[in-house]
Formats: structure tokens, sequence, C-alpha cells
């Protein structure tokens, strides 16, 4: 998986801004597609890599600058298949002096499979923050065996001892949307008879695992959530979820958005909000 996301070198104007007077603060939130749980004997897929500047703990403190009229590529990641990785999601084009992304989820492993990184960690200690973001986009899968849960955008995987099998790691709540939303939760490690029933997903979306012989739950779309690892005795494994890119801008802007499919809407603050569940361009009016 590329590590993504580096910042553009030589501007005058610092990051998101063009050389140049003018242009809008947007605050933003990204989330990648999370990671797919493992098979068989197995752990959770990490969150997708979770990036925000608005209310926010893990907050980059830096809003986008953007110019009205400009079209802006927005690019929402798809959850990775089953026990596969996830897509980064992002923002670029237009104007911009470099590109904002957040790295896909590392794939959850089952009976006999190593480690994957990505933005939030599969499990088995896959490494988080793949993009080598601060602050961080997301944490570690858990470890001490397949089973452990998948990295979330706030918290480390949980590990298989004590057990019975490792949570997924909880995600990040964001009110940018007016409504307080959990995000990037990593999924839970299947379950095995001699250690007891699978465990849950991370708060945000991450994906149950499956209990002996039965399939992990696929992560929440529109959450980047991780997928739950199968149960022992060929338990399935499952999806993660499609990412989501959200923007925030000031009072009296307008967005245009595309496809259809993509949202506009306004805030009880009064800020006008484009949400993107699918890849497509915005343009700010």
């Amino acid at each position: 998986m590329p590590i993504l996301g580096s910042f553009g070198a030589g501007s005058a104007g610092g990051f998101g801004q063009r050389k140049g007077a003018g242009g809008v603060e947007v605050d933003y939130l990204v989330v990648a597609g999370g990671g797919g749980g493992g098979f068989n004997y197995a752990g959770g897929g990490g969150a997708g890599g979770t990036r925000i500047s608005y209310d926010s703990p893990i907050s980059s403190g830096e809003p986008l600058v953007l110019n009205s009229g400009v079209s802006y590529t927005i690019t929402v990641g798809s959850g990775g298949g089953q026990a596969a990785a996830g897509n980064d999601s992002g923002i670029s084009g237009g104007d911009l002096e470099a590109s904002l992304e957040a790295s896909g989820g590392g794939r959850g492993t089952g009976n006999g499979g190593g480690a994957q990184p990505g933005g939030s960690g599969g499990a088995q200690g896959g490494t988080g923050n793949i993009g080598g973001y601060t602050p961080a986009e997301g944490f570690n899968g858990g470890g001490g065996g397949n089973q452990a849960g998948g990295g979330g955008a706030t918290e480390v995987g949980g590990n298989v001892s004590p057990g019975p099998t490792g949570t997924g790691g909880d995600g990040i709540t964001s009110s940018i949307t007016g409504s307080a939303v959990t995000y990037g939760g990593g999924g839970g490690g299947g379950g095995f008879h001699a250690r007891g029933p699978a465990s849950p997903g991370g708060i945000g979306g991450g994906g149950p695992g499956g209990n002996q012989g039965g399939s992990g739950t696929p992560g929440t779309n529109g959450k980047g959530g991780g997928g739950g690892g199968g149960g022992a005795d060929n338990g399935g494994s499952s999806s993660g979820g499609n990412g989501i890119v959200i923007l925030s801008a000031p009072a009296g802007s307008s967005w245009t958005v595309a496809p259809g499919t993509n949202t506009t809407s306004t805030a009880p603050d009064g800020r006008e909000i484009a949400t993107f569940t699918v890849s497509g361009t915005a343009e700010l009016g």
C-alpha cells in the first residue's frame, strides 16, 4: 500500500492554500475504506485512516483553503473485500498545493497469516498511521494471536490475551455535520470454543467477529469500519466499510457536488455541508 498525502514544498500560502490572496477556509472529515476481516480463526480489519479538522481531539487544526468556482476532486475509498486492504480517500486538484489523503485500513489476518499495516492496522499487530501523519490517522491492530481486534481511529485493537478475543479499536466522534457521529472503528476478532465467543467491533462502524464456524460482520459503509474476523472452523471473512468525505464551509456559502448521489445540507449553526459517499467533484460558490 503506498504512503500517500505528502505535503507540498515551497508553498508561500501553506497547506491547502494557493499562492496569493483569496479563498475560504473549509473544514473536513476524510475517512478511508476499512480493511476486510480475516478468514478462519481470524482477526478484525483495521479502520480506514481518519483525518479531521473540525471539533475533534485528533484535529489537525489546519482547515483547507478553497477558492470559489474551482472544481476539486473528491475520492471516496471503498472498503476492502474479504481479507483485503481498504482503499484511500482524499481531496485533490483545483488550486491545492498538495492533496489531503487518508490511508485504507489494513486487512485482518487468518490462521497463519501475518499482520498488515494501514490507516489503522489489521489484527496481529498491523501498524497504523501508515501515512505518517501528525496527529495519527489511526492506531495499530491488536496482538497476541490470530483473533485480535483491528485498530481504530483513536484506539489500538484489543489483544487476544486476556481475551477471549480482541475487540476492535474505537473510532472518533465528530459533529461536523451538526450531529455527533462516530467514524473509524476497527473490526472484532473471531470466536473459538476454547477462548469463548467472538468480540464486538469498535465504536464507529467496526464489524463484530463471527462465532465459531460463523463469518465476521462487514464494517459499516460511510464510516470506514473494519470488517470482523471469521470464527474458527472455517468461519468466513468479511468486507470493510466504505469511507466518506465531508466538507464544511461557512454560513452563506454554497456547494455544487457531483454525481447526484452526493448531497449538500445546512447544519443547525448555518454552516454549509457537502457529504460524499462516492467519488466525485465539489465546487464552492
